[in-house]
């Protein structure tokens, strides 16, 4: 070995490989940019060590990168929708709205007892597990059944989300009770990472979505179906001409002011094309909420549309100096004006900041 090897080893001991003056890069259309091929990429001088020898570059250098004009088309993709952020029930009484997305209580008791926690909104109701074990928990009792919840909020924080055993409307009496871990451990919101609004296509980045007779876009919902028995029986549907229930197993009934999932209580998809479910064992005059899975092969493309809104308020505060007035729409694109009074009044537009609602989890009301 001669002396640049020691010098090299040295440096290398000591310091390790490290960049002294970053490559730093630009990229540009080459030429007209509608109608070049090519992008140019720009690379400034600059110096690193590795394995202590140092590597630069004293003039910049310009790459040439072919631009991505290839497209494809993949036709019948599924798109799988993910709901997370669920507690395990096993009882209830009547059915929490999934339509309204309903805001609920979560409380330290059964149903709805013991001490406010706080609260959250409900997303989905779902069927869960036919055994204790699940997810690699164990639990009191069989968690039969998931309630998704976002836009969860702790209120009192002497307590965890653990401590909540069960979840009630904050606008009647319906509610569940939650199944909780055996040796003492509470219960478990499980897979809280998996809340957001926004779900992945299987082609990242897609340039658009086509559809037509031959390729008709399908779409499964969750819906909900309210209605009062008259007799023992009753026939929800028939539905649209594109419509059909799906998932028997996963149809989920209340009633108002009594049990969820009432024992006796049957559901079965029926009708020429499955457009119909036979619900029996009901009880003459009472009301009754059903959840089933509706698919539509009929869905199309909505192109959203800005429509111009006045909104008159006043001003409210949050308890903690914040000045705010709640704009009762969400997912509102921009403010063009903000005056006292009228149209004519005094502009205090530079004094407000704008929240357009938008959460990871759903779009809340836009406020200023």
């Amino acid at each position: 070995p001669n002396s640049f090897d020691y010098v090299n080893k040295r440096i290398k001991e000591i310091n390790g490989d490290f960049i002294k003056q970053y490559w730093k890069l630009r990229v540009r259309p080459d030429g007209d940019a509608t109608t070049s091929d090519n992008f140019i990429m720009q690379v400034d001088p600059g110096v690193a060590y590795f394995d202590g020898k140092r590597i630069a570059t004293q003039i910049p250098q310009q790459l040439v990168l072919p631009k991505a004009t290839d497209t494809i088309t993949r036709d019948d993709e599924q798109i799988g929708i993910t709901y997370g952020n669920y507690y395990f029930f096993d009882s209830g009484d009547g059915m929490l709205d999934i339509d309204t997305c309903e805001k609920v209580n979560l409380y330290t008791g059964y149903n709805g007892t013991g001490n406010l926690v706080g609260s959250a909104n409900v997303r989905a109701i779902t069927e869960g597990d036919v055994r204790t074990l699940s997810g690699g928990q164990n639990y009191q009792r069989t968690p039969s059944y998931k309630l998704h919840l976002f836009n969860v909020g702790i209120s009192d924080y002497t307590y965890s989300l653990a401590d909540v055993l069960s979840v009630k409307s904050q606008g009647n009496a319906d509610l569940v009770n939650l199944v909780p871990r055996t040796g003492n451990l509470g219960t478990l919101l499980v897979d809280q990472k998996e809340k957001a609004l926004i779900f992945d296509t299987p082609l990242r980045r897609p340039k658009g979505f086509a559809q037509d007779a031959t390729r008709p876009a399908n779409i499964t919902t969750m819906q909900k179906f309210n209605f009062t028995a008259s007799g023992t029986t009753h026939e929800i549907g028939p539905l649209g001409s594109n419509q059909s229930f799906v998932n028997q197993a996963d149809i989920l009934i209340g009633h108002t002011g009594g049990q969820f999932m009432p024992s006796g209580v049957t559901t079965t998809i029926s009708g020429t094309g499955n457009k119909k479910i036979t619900v029996a064992g009901l009880t003459n005059g009472q009301s009754y909420q059903v959840i089933a899975q509706v698919k539509d092969t009929g869905a199309g493309i909505k192109t959203k549309a800005l429509t111009p809104a006045t909104v008159t308020g006043t001003l409210d505060s949050d308890g903690m100096g914040i000045i705010f007035m709640n704009l009762g729409k969400s997912d509102v694109y921009e403010i063009e004006a903000i005056k006292i009074g009228d149209s004519d009044g005094t502009s205090v537009f530079p004094y407000f900041h704008f929240d357009a609602g938008t959460e990871t989890t759903h779009y809340d009301d836009s406020i200023i």
